[in-house]
């Protein structure tokens, strides 16, 4: 069974990250945007057994166009819920 841990990772790159996702709403983010970007992992990753949280970039490689977070639920090894906070744009 994955942990959590693991799930975080797979929903950012595997389902999200993944051009060719079977996903529909990840492949419609996707074809929006150009080739070059792609989700990166931003800092540390926090997880208990049934909660995690990563933070994440989004655009071409070393300067993200958005930034977040998800936070997962997960029963039995699967994600039950998910959460996206998107980080505020800044005034500048």
């Amino acid at each position: 069974m994955a942990t959590v841990s693991e799930l975080l990772t797979a929903n950012l790159h595997d389902v999200f990250g993944n051009r060719d996702a079977l996903e529909q709403k990840a492949a419609e983010l996707l074809e929006r945007v150009p080739g070059a970007f792609q989700f990166v992992e931003e800092g540390r990753r926090y997880a208990s057994d049934t909660h995690g949280a990563l933070a994440w970039g989004f655009g071409p490689v070393g300067a993200p166009v958005v930034r977040g977070i998800d936070v997962v639920e997960v029963r039995d090894g699967v994600v039950v819920a998910l959460t996206t906070f998107f980080a505020e744009l800044s005034g500048d």
